[in-house]
């Protein structure tokens, strides 16, 4: 319950967000992919986790974001980059 997204916001300042009829190439080298966690994240695992990811993968994550719930957090964490 952030309201850190706002369609409505976006639409006023580029009314054409949602056409998809437009020219738009994907490079096919490129993929995606996305992960979903019931309920808290266990913090150490967690760390451990991102900490795998970005040793593993960093030179091939063009973005990344989440919002995650971490046990015993009473506020919810933005996971969010760019290469």
């Amino acid at each position: 319950n952030i309201q850190s997204f706002s369609l409505e916001n976006v639409l006023k300042m580029d009314p054409e967000f949602l056409n998809t009829d437009g020219e738009h190439q994907h490079d096919l080298s490129v993929s995606s992919f996305s992960v979903r966690f019931d309920g808290e994240l266990n913090h150490q695992q967690l760390r451990m986790w991102l900490s795998e990811l970005m040793d593993e993968t960093a030179k091939d994550l063009f973005r990344y974001k989440g919002v995650l719930a971490v046990k015993g957090m009473a506020k919810k964490f933005i996971f969010q980059g760019v290469h």
